[in-house]
């Protein structure tokens, strides 16, 4: 196995190193993380369903993303979850 050493110039995005983290977003993130791995800790025997609708929707909702669980569109297959921010979503 090897591994290529970057520093933080190579590594991150410039336009995302240059912006400075505000305290109050990274406290928002900080406690939301913090719910989230809790969630997960406490319900290690529950299936996948369980997971997202009680530990990764309440997540991403806190995180200002809106998340819409068990999707199905018209000729379309169920998805697990739905998640949009500003008009553009992505589902997983």
């Amino acid at each position: 196995m090897y591994f290529t050493l970057l520093n933080e110039k190579d590594f991150f995005n410039p336009y995302y190193r240059k912006k400075q983290i505000m305290q109050n977003e990274f406290d928002i993130f900080n406690k939301a993380l913090m719910q989230y791995l809790e969630r997960l800790e406490s319900s290690q025997s529950e299936n996948e369903d369980y997971l997202v609708a009680n530990a990764l929707s309440p997540f991403l909702t806190m995180l200002n993303f809106k998340t819409h669980i068990k999707t199905k569109q018209k000729g379309k297959s169920e998805i697990d979850l739905s998640i949009s921010k500003d008009e553009f979503s992505k589902d997983l």
